[in-house]
Parts: C-alpha cells; sequence; structure tokens
C-alpha cells in the first residue's frame, strides 16, 4: 500500500482506520470524510481515530468502501 501522507488530517489516525481512508479514490470524497470523522471523533472526546470511530462516524452517512 502507498505510505504517502493523507492531506487534510488534523489527528492521529491508527493503521486501520487510515487504511479504510486510503479506500477513498476521490480526494474530495475523502476530504468530506476526514471532517466528519474526526469531528465525531473531538465530539467523542478522542484523540486518535480507531476504526471503531471511523465506522460509527459514517454510520448511515457515507457509504463506506
Amino acid at each position: 500500500r502507498s505510505a504517502e501522507p493523507l492531506h487534510g488530517l488534523t489527528m492521529l489516525w491508527e493503521a486501520a482506520a487510515e487504511e479504510r481512508l486510503r479506500r477513498i479514490p476521490i480526494p474530495a470524497v475523502r476530504a468530506m470524510v476526514i471532517r466528519k470523522v474526526e469531528a465525531h471523533a473531538r465530539a467523542q472526546g478522542l484523540t486518535v481515530v480507531d476504526l471503531a470511530a471511523y465506522e460509527a462516524a459514517l454510520a448511515g452517512g457515507f457509504p463506506r468502501p
């Protein structure tokens, strides 16, 4: 897999959540997902985005790749 940095991240992401994010091929959609997931994680008091936070943030909101 690509080790290129993902643009737009403002929090730390666990590898599994970041890998799921990398599956989104369209940069604009990826940016929207980053904003939504990080806002959800912050609202939950998290400092690191894990796969559970990623999935919870997108439940019913965006299709998951």
